[in-house]
């Protein structure tokens, strides 16, 4: 009888903690802009331009952020 009552307790434990952690948000989504295929961004972001043949694409970012390179 004990170890069905330490069983149920370690199980109504672990399902309490597991409904308590938070889901995963993920991040922004990342827009790209400009390049050959002339992109651009949707409102509220502004395009930062390409940086060179590594990247031929611009990036979109928030307006009001700096852009990342």
């Amino acid at each position: 009888m004990k170890f069905s009552i330490i069983s149920l307790a370690a199980i109504v434990a672990f399902v309490s903690q597991a409904s308590a952690a938070p889901s995963p948000q993920g991040s922004l989504p990342i827009f790209l802009c400009a390049g050959p295929d002339h992109l651009t961004c949707p409102d509220s972001y502004h395009c930062c331009p390409p940086s060179g043949i590594t990247k031929p694409d611009g990036q979109c970012v928030l307006n009001g952020t700096p852009c990342p390179y």
